[in-house]
């Protein structure tokens, strides 16, 4: 009698203990992320204050820089680079210059990310498009992760040290899982990797890995 009311408590209890539980907290979609504190540019703002969206387009810049430049390539250690050629490129998403430590969507149009802060998912925008007319996808942001990884100059890798794997869950999605909990600092830093195209470096004989002038 005693092991047969026992038998049928057991579920019981295990159900009570399972309702006292806290529930799981929900993982944290946004537009932007702070390190420190909150954005203060609210969701889907037009522009940056210190930026006119009514200035001039077109004409052309010209930027004064010491030195010179042997390559336009900036992923190997060897060569020079010009200081300048990362205005080239563009990241998943991109630091405010009247804040300190804070990111907006770029590329990417979100990210999520839960409670422990061990890995990070963005949203890619669709209409994201590399000079050519290529679309830029997850694959492409991929690709630029572990081509630093493995053939990037030591500067350039030490900003993903805390990156354990990347995942591409679909063209417009990708995930980075982290070796690190309880901090931002990894998600904002793989936040400003300079996103390559795959498919050009890939194509024609050129390697990443070397020097060159192409434009």
């Amino acid at each position: 009698m005693i092991r047969r009311l026992a038998a049928c408590i057991a579920p019981v209890l295990s159900l009570l203990a399972a309702l006292s539980q806290p529930a799981p907290a929900e993982d944290t979609v946004t537009e932007a992320i702070a390190e420190f504190g909150d954005p203060r540019y609210p969701a889907g703002f037009d522009h940056f204050d210190y930026a006119d969206p009514e200035a001039p387009k077109g004409g052309s810049i010209v930027i004064g820089a010491s030195g010179t430049f042997d390559t336009l390539n900036d992923v190997p250690l060897s060569g020079e680079p010009p200081r300048s050629l990362g205005l080239l490129y563009d990241s998943l998403m991109v630091e405010s210059q009247d804040e300190i430590g804070v990111l907006y969507g770029l590329v990417a149009s979100s990210l999520r990310y839960p409670e422990d802060e061990s890995w990070v998912e963005f949203t890619l925008r669709p209409e994201a498009r590399f000079n050519d007319g290529t679309p830029l996808t997850a694959e492409d942001v991929a690709w630029s992760y572990e081509t630093i990884r493995d053939h990037g100059n030591p500067f350039q890798q030490s900003f993903y040290s805390d990156v354990k794997s990347v995942t591409v869950i679909d063209p417009q999605h990708v995930r980075f899982d982290f070796t690190t909990t309880g901090t931002r600092k990894p998600i904002t830093q793989i936040a400003t990797l300079t996103i390559y195209a795959k498919h050009w470096w890939t194509s024609d004989g050129r390697d990443i890995t070397q020097g060159t002038l192409e434009p």
